[in-house]
């Protein structure tokens, strides 16, 4: 029997909930996660897991922008240009080169665990049909985006660091005086742009929440014109001439405060996103999720898990606007 990708999706779904094995075996093509009846976990069919990747680019950014590196195993080893690089030099005929020593460093992605949980009545898994099965998709896309969004813009080492925790990202910091986000003028969001590594600006955007987007929209130069330029006839909005994305994990205007970084600008080339592309899903019908008792409240859990890593493979291609202490 033909299926398009959605239908194949939803019936491997629907398998897994009435608890045909069998059938979301042969749906999945693939093995139970763990061998047996009682793991109860299935490896997502590629279907599944490119419907819910999908939603997931709409609203991650992280996905969108960085530069995805699949991985076979949970740990992989990038090799990256060290501080030290080749020289070229003007010499005479018949002397002698100097010899340049290039240095070499290495980056591991070693993944970690992303999950997220929701509970169903089984009467809402009764009557299971795309509408409730596409929300679904939507709900943990939601929730896996905005996690992995949060580590690689804001994340402080537990378990990413991001753009704004990276030790050795570029601070642009505010003016004396300027310790308010509202403080934030168009000489500050030009100095971000003159931070980065000279060439990395190439693909650079800003990526800030979508309140100080308002701050900057009333922006002037010198000149008296606006720094923000509309998105138009299918062209994104610009700052400066640079592509934005607004997310709400960055900081809000709420939570303005003094040497507090809360707008970052860059190159999402320089961040390396490694995909174990094992998507795990599994069922419980017994057991307690938060306060409900799935067999007292006739009840299903589901849960979804994947492994990844975001590591900022240049840290200096990207900066930090920080306002002032004082």
């Amino acid at each position: 029997e033909k299926m398009t990708p959605q239908e194949r999706s939803l019936r491997f779904l629907k398998a897994v909930f009435f608890g045909k094995r069998d059938q979301a075996i042969q749906l999945a093509q693939k093995t139970l996660t763990e061998g047996t009846d009682s793991a109860g976990g299935y490896l997502v069919p590629e279907e599944f897991r490119a419907e819910v990747i999908r939603i997931a680019g709409q609203y991650g950014l992280a996905r969108q922008f960085c530069r995805t590196m699949p991985m076979k195993r949970d740990k992989l080893n990038v090799p990256a240009a060290g501080a030290t690089g080749a020289t070229a030099y003007w010499v005479n005929e018949a002397s002698q080169i100097t010899a340049s020593s290039p240095t070499f460093g290495n980056i591991q992605l070693d993944t970690k665990k992303l999950a997220a949980i929701a509970t169903l009545s089984n009467e809402i898994v009764a009557d299971a049909d795309v509408d409730v099965l596409s929300y679904l998709y939507l709900l943990f896309a939601e929730a896996i985006a905005k996690a992995e969004d949060t580590q690689w813009l804001t994340g402080t080492g537990s378990p990413i660091t991001g753009i704004l925790g990276g030790a050795s990202v570029n601070v642009v910091t505010m003016g004396s005086g300027d310790t308010a986000f509202s403080n934030i003028d168009a000489d500050d969001l030009l100095d971000l742009i003159d931070a980065v590594d000279t060439g990395s600006e190439t693909n650079a955007r800003f990526y800030l929440h979508k309140n100080i987007l308002t701050y900057i929209r009333k922006l002037k130069d010198s000149n008296g014109q606006y720094i923000w330029n509309a998105p138009a006839a299918g062209a994104p909005g610009t700052i400066w001439g640079y592509p934005y994305s607004t997310t709400d994990v960055m900081p809000s205007s709420g939570d303005s405060a003094v040497s507090t970084k809360f707008v970052a600008f860059g190159s999402g080339d320089y961040t390396l996103f490694g995909d174990r592309k094992t998507l795990e899903l599994a069922v419980a019908t017994e057991g307690t999720v938060g306060s409900d008792n799935l067999f007292e409240k006739d009840m299903q859990a589901l849960r979804v898990i994947e492994r990844v890593d975001i590591e900022l493979a240049v840290q200096t291609a990207y900066a930090v606007l920080k306002t002032a202490a004082s």
